[in-house]
């Protein structure tokens, strides 16, 4: 990642020298080091790329993006900056609302239901936590199969939910099931 990410840095100075706009050849450098500094866990600095990639974008477009807003919520998260995550997946949340796209839509609607019960969950809002991730988790039950690695995910937040609550007795329900699903899996 490393030797890669020094390449996209190089690339980025010398288009300083050669273009006096280099708004689109940025724009895909910046993605790159967003994505690479995803992958190596330097979430401070995705966040970052990721801000510079969208301020090429039209300011309307950015606010009608709610794939951006899940990308900014999840790098907070990751972060420990769990107010502004949720802040992030909610608006998210409202923007899935008018995609065009109805799985995409429903899907990322359930991820951002999802992730705002993970931070809940993450600043011990036991309460606001339950609401969401059991409602990330029926939605995901509905539409998904239960191999399905989201709703794998949601049964394990869930069973984690309900074990820091003391319910451990469906907390070992849930645990069960996703057992279940790899031995049939393998």
């Amino acid at each position: 990642f490393d030797d890669a990410l020094n390449f996209y840095m190089q690339a980025l100075e010398m288009n300083k020298e050669i273009y006096a706009d280099s708004y689109k050849a940025n724009k895909k450098i910046y993605e790159a080091i967003q994505v690479i500094c995803e992958k190596k866990g330097d979430y401070e600095k995705a966040l970052e790329y990721l801000n510079k990639y969208y301020d090429y974008e039209n300011q309307e477009k950015i606010e009608e993006n709610p794939d951006l807003f899940f990308k900014m919520g999840f790098y907070h998260e990751k972060l420990g900056k769990y107010e502004e995550a949720i802040s992030n997946f909610k608006k998210a949340n409202e923007l899935y609302e008018t995609s065009s796209n109805e799985l995409n839509n429903n899907l990322g609607k359930i991820d951002c239901v999802h992730m705002i019960g993970v931070c809940y969950f993450k600043l011990n809002k036991l309460q606001r936590a339950h609401e969401n991730l059991i409602r990330a988790y029926e939605q995901r039950k509905n539409l998904l199969p239960q191999e399905d690695p989201s709703m794998i995910e949601s049964t394990r937040m869930l069973a984690t939910y309900f074990e820091k609550t003391g319910d451990y007795l469906q907390a070992n329900k849930l645990r069960l099931s996703i057992h279940q699903i790899y031995l049939d899996i393998y």
